[in-house]
């Protein structure tokens, strides 16, 4: 029966927030705060940059948490499709066991080149080529085999998609 209401409380909570909020607002509105200009007068420092620095100072509290939220929203949905696209592509018929967090690294690389530096991956010698080669794609060969039947010209360009150098070779052949 005494007990306070609870929807009047948390009325009060929420109208001393907008309040604050409001007398932050009406502060920054009135305050002669500019971004720094270059001599050109270009801006000197980001809209992000601009609010970062008056929230370190203490002027502000709320609004630079609304700048970042607020600008963290892309402006087109362009780039969003065209990082599906990417994923699109890699994931094809041909490619059905290609493993979901590797296409998320993909993914990841291809549009963040300019944090990640593929250079600095180290250089395998042509000798050691063959450590390096996944299990999955090596196979034996008896030794007993005939090679001559199993490498025929006319086998191996049924799996080369070009075969120019075998058809210039026939002609001149002729």
């Amino acid at each position: 029966m005494f007990a306070p209401r609870r929807g009047i409380r948390i009325y009060h909570v929420a109208s001393r927030h907008n309040r604050l909020a409001e007398d932050e607002l009406e502060r920054w509105l009135e305050d002669p705060v500019d971004i720094a200009r270059n001599e050109d007068g270009t801006p000197a420092e980001s809209v992000l940059q601009f609010w970062q620095k008056l929230e370190h100072r203490g002027d502000y509290r709320i609004i630079p948490k609304v700048v970042r939220v607020l600008f963290a929203i892309p402006s087109s949905s362009c780039q969003i499709e065209r990082d599906f696209s990417v994923s699109g592509n890699m994931v094809t018929t041909q490619r059905t066991s290609l493993a979901e967090h590797n296409v998320d690294i993909c993914s990841f690389l291809n549009r963040n080149r300019e944090f990640v530096n593929l250079l600095q991956c180290e250089e395998i010698p042509k000798s050691e080529h063959h450590m390096h080669i996944p299990t999955s794609f090596v196979f034996e060969v008896d030794s007993d085999m005939d090679m001559e039947d199993i490498m025929s010209e006319e086998i191996l360009a049924q799996f080369i998609p070009s075969t120019e150098l075998y058809d210039e070779e026939e002609k001149s052949a002729s």
